[in-house]
């Protein structure tokens, strides 16, 4: 379910490798001058890139990404993409372009590439901040410090896209208000549900579990260093 509300990811992960791409030929179209090798490199470097980009996870930008991760991760790609352009051009011997020249196309390139990134990654926090679009509606189960932690960084950092829906108290040994929380969940079309494994008992976060699944939520635990909660989130 890559496409329901607020995931958006799935159509602009596909569109940064096309833009990608497009500028990593257009360039190239200019350094082969219209030389036979120009077909064989599209089709090379398009795998290697897409290969590449996979490994690296450089496609793998989320709302809580910092710019210097963003940054370290142009940097690694950029190094692969130099190795993967000179090893084309020494294949390709007859060639014989500059490295000065090749030094430029891997420079010029990746500096087009990063900055299209980066530029996408503050529109959409612009975009959320202004106009309130990309949201990912979310609900937190459970009351207790760490869950008010949680609410106040939603409250309070739109930039980041996420609209709290409501905070429910549940208590361990209240298990049959679950079912009436999962329907208010189902109603306002809530994307991802955070739990806190303080406030809920084996059973109801195995419910909770498997409401999420069969439903189509995402689930997350708040009580989670912080640390992984950028990363999962």
């Amino acid at each position: 379910m890559i496409f329901k509300r607020g995931r958006y990811s799935g159509f602009l992960r596909p569109i940064s490798y096309g833009i990608d791409l497009l500028v990593i030929h257009g360039l190239a179209f200019l350094l082969f001058e219209e030389s036979s090798a120009f077909t064989n490199y599209v089709f090379y470097m398009s795998i290697a890139w897409i290969s590449s980009s996979i490994s690296l996870r450089f496609y793998e930008i989320y709302r809580f990404t910092k710019f210097s991760n963003i940054l370290t991760l142009a940097i690694k790609q950029a190094l692969v993409f130099l190795l993967l352009v000179f090893a084309f051009f020494g294949f390709y011997g007859e060639l014989q372009e500059p490295t000065s020249a090749i030094l430029k196309y891997v420079v010029v390139v990746m500096g087009v590439v990063f900055l299209i990134k980066i530029s996408i990654y503050y529109l959409l926090k612009k975009y959320r901040r202004l106009l309130g679009g990309n949201l990912r509606r979310v609900v937190i189960l459970g009351a207790n410090d760490k869950t008010k932690e949680l609410e106040n960084f939603f409250t309070q950092n739109a930039e980041y896209g996420y609209a709290l829906v409501k905070r429910y108290d549940v208590q361990h040994d209240k298990e049959q208000l679950l079912e009436g929380i999962f329907k208010e969940i189902s109603d306002s079309n809530v994307d991802e549900i955070y739990a806190s494994v303080n406030a809920l008992s084996d059973g109801c976060m195995a419910k909770v579990i498997d409401f999420a699944d069969n439903n189509f939520k995402g689930f997350k635990i708040s009580a989670r260093q912080q640390r992984d909660f950028w990363q999962e989130t």
